[in-house]
């Protein structure tokens, strides 16, 4: 995993975490934990982002143009689900805290993961990958005979990096994020912010698998 790879998503961490606040009123939690989430940001941004420019020697201009596009919908999700985790801490503060935020978040995150799938579908690579991936485990197959159009080959260190981010990203952590919303309607708070965790290494991991292949070989998977 290069460095370039997590600078990158750990700016993307910080640019995305405070547009979740609009899903929570500053009335229901108190000024503490917008500003939780303010500095969380703003340490991710700052620090993050000059590292990221002094590792590349890059321009400012090409420096955001790099997190434009898909990293954006990658960041968003990853920042959505660390947003919810911390969120989910703070119910143990403001005990009476109504659950609404939290649901709020995780649709918002539901529509997040049609939009990447759709992407994916329609303008990524995935089904290449997969071509690849089984070509590796049935070499003679005919119909599969024709090859990956992302260059990977029988690339397996890669194609198993793919097949964890896949089920990391696409399977994972849409049924946790079911589990976790129908323990949020059981005002469950405890039990779903123990999921919010797992999703938290999901999404991170997952991600940085994602950028990986973006940033190394052009692709959205």
């Amino acid at each position: 995993m290069t460095a370039t790879t997590v600078l990158s998503f750990l700016v993307l961490l910080g640019l995305s975490l405070p547009l979740f606040l609009c899903f929570v009123s500053i009335k229901l939690t108190g000024s503490g934990f917008h500003k939780i989430i303010l500095f969380i940001s703003l340490i991710f941004v700052i620090i993050f982002s000059f590292g990221f420019i002094n590792l590349l020697h890059l321009e400012l201009g090409f420096f955001f143009k790099s997190l434009f596009y898909w990293p954006i919908v990658v960041g968003l999700m990853a920042g959505n689900i660390l947003f919810t985790m911390i969120l989910g801490h703070y119910y143990l503060v403001v005990p009476k805290l109504t659950v609404k935020p939290l649901l709020l978040n995780l649709k918002f995150l539901f529509g997040l993961l049609v939009t990447r799938l759709l992407i994916v579908f329609f303008y990524g690579q995935t089904l290449s990958f997969w071509k690849s991936l089984l070509l590796v485990f049935f070499p003679a197959s005919l119909f599969l005979s024709s090859g990956s159009d992302v260059g990977l080959g029988e690339d397996v260190f890669k194609l198993v990096l793919f097949l964890f981010q896949q089920i990391s990203c696409y399977v994972a952590i849409p049924i946790l994020a079911v589990f976790s919303y129908k323990l949020c309607l059981m005002r469950s708070t405890q039990s779903a912010t123990g999921i919010f965790y797992v999703m938290v290494f999901f999404s991170f991991v997952g991600d940085l698998v994602t950028l990986y292949f973006y940033y190394n070989n052009g692709v959205m998977i």
